[in-house]
């Protein structure tokens, strides 16, 4: 499985810096390789086929794959073993059969690495020859079999594992019980609560864990017994299984278990919410009362969802213990019941819970109900609290729906904070989340000039948070200061901010500006160029890009394109035309935002350079009608896998602006090769809400390679139409799954999908470099899970003009991606 890349996010500009890897996926290849590992595998010569064999991971993975399957069949054990290390990692479809008849060798490394492959490709026809493996004299051989027959999913596999539970070694009785365990045959559950007192702790832990996977209660009594186990692991896998199995004759037994060590006392905490009634409700009440293993117990209770929210109100209106009130409230945040910020308003205004927890409840509900109680909080003597509030109010507030209420609060905080300075910077930063035209009155003498550069920045930062606000000549001014800090700062306030009428200034400062700034300075010239219906200053901006290369360009291009009158996306869609292919790609980009150069783009998608092809297709996503839905998809079999991926995504985007049906095609590609187009088709089903005939999106997430793919599986079965063969795979998932990043898609579902847009801008650093290198590799992914392929432009950049508004990120480019 593939690990996510190390990456680091900060804010630049209107979105984020980030890392990425720049390696190519593997070394470079000569073109007639293939050709030549082909022939020497047929070459009588044993020291040509064995060589040839060494290479197979070399290649590509298609012809890898087929030529695994070549190499397995040679006469040769040294060629068959190199060719199965090869099939471990390429999983060829067909390997487990030409392996099968391995089992039988003479040979220990060829019946264990039979029994590996066949593992990863399991055959109907190896089950009994598997069986009888079982009693090879190699105990590394017999765990081999033991998994291969566990991974069979057949029940003929059942008995032969069930004859070797009492293996002499107990790797192997291990790894039975685990096999059993994957096959969920019921046939298994006595023999494996007979191994709960093996004489081995592993194979205890193995029997306490399994029994809560197969479902059934005849193993309740067994696990009680476990709860005893001198092995602490043992304790906290029976206290699993009984949460499993819901076994609310078990809760006195767990209770008492909460007096045990810490990670026994979390176990015991999860099982109860899991057991539900009111014994376990009380007992997880009487543990919230404790500082300890407060944070465990809130989110117990949460999962209880209605079961707990009665007691947790009842705990807010009647009890005194700081503590338990505390912990009742971040308890019902946590589980968003009903009217639960009304319970802790009303908790906060009767000093029932510290004013902290109770803002950040609220902040967290996104109440409507909170900002007032919020805001009398600003100017509180207590420092801890007054951060507190501006936390809380800054999550509360939103630009996009201004909210004049604060502003008058935020001030007075304002002036009662003058000797503290980081407090100063962070309420001048609130003042933008307002949205409110009235904060620019504040805003504006601190933009223009202040001892604090902090306080400056923050201030014209948030002057780009107030739309129209008459800050243009601030702004405009303080794009000369001697910080870069402030040039940079307000660059971006006048992308956002600036009006048509600034125009004409901000291009004559781009012409005249340093080669430093030029960058910056495009961008708040796209601002104005978004809004100016000057036909003079479009000529000279063209006119000025005219005379533009590289980096710059692309960022004049960008700001043009922010332009959507018609005459520009005519001069745009012309510059397509015998223009260079970075050129090409700039303009594919940007003209995801003129619907009037959807042709243009139909014509892009086709072009010679992969890298306009997926800036091309993604681009139609946006302005594509639903009759081009035919040539979106067409560029599925695209053989540019970031191409491929791009329409995959393009083509879920333009079914749910047009109402059309993306499913049939979208459910059809699951099956494919390549693990983008798996993932931004189950991304596009979960933005369509839409899940698909057979249940493949479950296969997904147990089998699929890919971490990015079994992640997408998880959002999707939680978000849509879980049945309750769903809720059992995540759950699986959760504890079995070897990536991080998936356990978590299975144990809590994804943010939701953004209902609002937002300009973006992303600079691709590569790795162990410092600056955004051009034309790099890149994977986005978005706040709607999409995403989005291809390579940087020439300033190392990525745009989207209408990213979805919330967290966006870059993950493992396409190249690198089996």
């Amino acid at each position: 499985m593939r690990s996510r890349l190390t990456r680091l996010a900060a804010v630049a500009g209107l979105g984020l810096l980030l890392w990425a890897r720049p390696e190519p996926a593997g070394a470079f290849v000569w073109p007639n390789t293939a050709e030549r590992v082909e022939q020497d595998l047929e070459k009588p010569e044993l020291a040509l086929r064995r060589r040839a064999a060494t290479r197979l991971l070399e290649l590509p993975d298609a012809v890898g794959r087929r030529l695994t399957l070549k190499a397995l069949k040679d006469e040769d054990n040294e060629v068959r073993l190199l060719a199965a290390q090869a099939a471990l990692e390429l999983e060829p479809k067909g390997a487990g059969e030409l392996v099968a008849g391995w089992l039988n060798d003479a040979e220990k490394r060829v019946r264990l690495v039979a029994c590996e492959v066949l593992a990863i490709s399991p055959s109907k026809n190896a089950i009994m020859p598997l069986g009888r493996v079982l009693g090879d004299p190699d105990p590394g051989v017999r765990v081999a079999a033991a998994r291969a027959l566990g991974a069979s999913a057949e029940k003929d596999a059942v008995m032969p594992l069930l004859g070797h539970l009492d293996d002499k070694h107990p790797d192997v009785r291990e790894a039975v019980i685990e096999a059993l365990t994957e096959l969920g045959d019921a046939r298994a559950v006595a023999p494996i609560i007979g191994k709960i007192q093996d004489s081995r702790g592993p194979v205890r832990i193995a029997a306490a864990g399994a029994l809560g996977r197969f479902g059934d209660k005849r193993a309740v009594s067994a696990l009680i017994l476990a709860l005893r186990d001198t092995e602490r692991e043992v304790r906290i896998k029976a206290l699993e299984s009984l949460g499993a199995l819901k076994a609310q004759d078990a809760t006195l037994a767990i209770v008492e278990a909460l007096l045990d060590q810490q990670d026994v006392r979390v176990a015991a905490v999860n099982a109860l919410s899991r057991v539900g009634g009111e014994r376990a409700l009380d007992a997880l009440m009487d543990q919230l009362a404790q500082s300890a293993d407060q944070r465990s117990v809130i989110q117990a209770l949460a999962r209880m969802g209605d079961a707990a929210t009665a007691k947790l109100v009842q705990c807010l209106t009647g009890q005194t213990n700081r503590t338990l009130t505390n912990g009742c409230a971040a308890a019902l945040v946590e589980s968003k019941g009903a009217k639960s910020d009304q319970v802790i308003v009303d908790a906060l205004r009767r000093g029932v819970v510290d004013a902290r927890v109770g803002m950040l409840g609220l902040a967290e509900l996104k109440s409507p109900l909170g900002l007032p109680v919020v805001l009398a909080f600003l100017s509180d003597d207590e420092p801890v609290v007054r951060r507190a509030a501006i936390d809380a109010a800054g999550k509360l507030l939103d630009p996009g729906k201004p909210d004049g209420r604060a502003v008058g609060p935020i001030r007075e905080a304002l002036q009662a904070a003058r000797d503290h300075k980081h407090e100063r910077r962070a309420l001048v930063a609130l003042l933008g989340r307002t949205g409110s035209a009235r904060a620019a009155q504040v805003l504006l003498p601190l933009a223009r000039k202040s001892d604090d550069l902090g306080l400056r920045v923050a201030a014209i930062e948030s002057l780009g948070m107030l739309g129209p606000a008459k800050a243009d000549s601030v702004l405009i001014d303080a794009l000369r200061d001697e910080h870069g800090s402030v040039r940079l700062a307000s660059a971006v306030a006048l992308s956002r901010v600036a009006s048509g009428k600034s125009a004409s200034k901000l291009l004559e400062q781009f012409d005249k500006g340093a080669e430093q700034d030029r960058g910056a300075l495009a961008l708040a010239l796209g601002g104005a160029l978004e809004h100016t219906k000057d036909a003079r200053v479009l000529e000279r901006a063209f006119s000025t890009l005219a005379r533009t290369r590289g980096a710059e360009r692309d960022a004049l291009l960008e700001a043009l394109g922010r332009n959507t009158l018609p005459n520009t996306t005519q001069r745009l869609v012309k510059l397509t035309r015998g223009a260079a292919a970075v050129d090409r790609a700039k303009l594919a980009e940007v003209l995801s935002r003129h619907p009037k150069a959807r042709q243009a783009l139909l014509e892009l998608a086709k072009d010679p350079d992969a890298a306009v092809r997926a800036n091309a297709v993604w681009s139609l996503g946006g302005v594509a009608e639903s009759g081009d839905a035919g040539a979106v998809w067409k560029a599925v079999a695209d053989s540019d896998p970031a191409v491929a991926a791009n329409a995959t995504a393009a083509y879920a985007r333009l079914a749910k602006r047009t109402k059309s049906d993306a499913k049939p095609k979208l459910c059809g590609v699951l099956s494919d090769a390549r693990a983008y187009v798996r993932a931004n088709a189950l991304a596009g089903l979960r933005l369509l809400g839409q899940r698909c005939p057979g249940e493949p999106e479950r296969a997904l997430l147990r089998d699929d390679a890919s971490d990015v793919v079994r992640s997408k599986a998880a959002n999707l079965l939680y978000d849509v139409q879980p049945s309750a063969e769903d809720r059992r795979a995540l759950v699986l998932c959760e504890s079995s799954d070897p990536s991080s990043q998936v356990a978590v898609a299975c144990e809590e579902a994804a943010e939701p999908i953004p209902s609002t847009e937002e300009p973006v801008t992303v600079f691709v650093v590569p790795l162990g470099q410092t600056k955004p290198a051009a034309r790099a590799p890149f994977t986005l992914i978005r706040a709607d899970g999409l995403l989005r392929t291809g390579l940087s432009d020439r300033r190392g950049a990525v745009h989207e003009f209408a990213a979805p508004r919330g967290y966006i990120e870059l993950g493992v480019p396409v190249a690198l991606v089996k």
